[in-house]
């Protein structure tokens, strides 16, 4: 037999805690994870489930033979999100319909399909589960469910070719040497200012009247050289300044001779994004300060 520290259930409790959620009351706070709908958690009952859900467990919400639901509360202790909890050798995936059925007995919007090893996150409201690489915090998914998206302003928020240029230097056209025809190239260079050329900005257009049209989900195919850094920069600053950010995930694919995706394709709006908004805002400051940085020789597109 595998380690205890290797088996779900001490994985997925680990992953618990250390996201905030509480089995007990403690200085922290009450205890915000349950097994039964208003009962409180018992050490006895954690241990009775077996290191991999292995063991029979009766009650509601507690099957046994593999798999068991946590529901974990809110601030004022109502249920918020339904975990579905598997054994290892089993895909989250298997309990999706039980737990949308758990979850909706339960008036959650939110459930974690989760077996140690492999997380998703499902907003029911918002489309199927998605892999995530920890679990929300209360103060990140309590955030989520406070998130209103809104497409239009999507679709009208103004992007130019000077929109990643406006986040490097906001007051640049009242610069002299901006103003100044004869200095421009080299205030342009000397502060590594990134213009958008024509087909980004038709990228960025063409996203804007995808949302017009209804679409969540987006795939840029750009060919290598041709900018994913800049365009991406300027797609996670659009969705930052409309707050759709955490609805709506981006990939993108390079379409390079070799066929393979380029890890440098910002396919950095992710699903651990998509429940905390400060990773996307890194992702956009390392994007910026990646294009504030590089060579303004012309050697590069990106």
């Amino acid at each position: 037999m595998a380690k205890k520290e290797a088996l779900a259930r001490v994985k997925i409790d680990r992953l618990l805690e250390d996201a905030g959620w509480r089995f007990f009351d403690d200085a922290n706070g009450q205890a915000n994870i349950c097994l039964e709908p208003h009962v409180k958690v018992r050490k006895a009952d954690l241990d009775a489930l077996g290191d991999n859900f292995e063991s029979e467990a009766g009650g509601k919400g507690r099957r046994g033979k593999g798999f068991i639901d946590y529901l974990l509360l809110d601030d004022r202790g109502f249920p918020f999100i339904v975990l579905e909890a598997k054994s290892e050798d089993l895909n989250p995936l298997v309990g999706k319909e039980q737990a949308r059925t758990y979850a909706s007995s339960q008036n959650c919007r939110f459930i974690i399909l989760s077996n140690g090893n492999l997380h998703y996150w499902w907003d029911l409201e918002r489309g199927n589960p998605h892999v995530v690489t920890a679990f929300p915090t209360p103060g990140s998914a309590d955030a989520h469910r406070k998130v209103k998206p809104d497409p239009q302003r999507l679709v009208d928020e103004p992007v130019g070719e000077d929109y990643i240029v406006l986040s490097q230097r906001p007051n640049y056209a009242a610069d002299a040497a901006w103003r100044n025809a004869s200095e421009r190239d080299g205030y342009i260079q000397a502060n590594n200012l990134r213009f958008l050329r024509g087909y980004q900005l038709n990228a960025v257009y063409a996203l804007q009247r995808a949302v017009q049209d209804g679409a969540e989900r987006f795939l840029f195919e750009m060919a290598t050289g041709t900018g994913k850094t800049l365009t991406a920069a300027a797609v996670i600053k659009l969705f930052l300044r409309i707050s759709v950010s955490s609805s709506t995930p981006l990939k993108s694919r390079s379409c390079a001779a070799s066929g393979q995706p380029s890890q440098r394709a910002v396919a950095a709006i992710h699903a651990s994004a998509v429940l905390n908004p400060r990773p996307l805002r890194s992702c956009l400051t390392r994007n910026l300060a990646q294009i504030s940085t590089k060579s303004a020789s012309g050697k590069t597109t990106e």
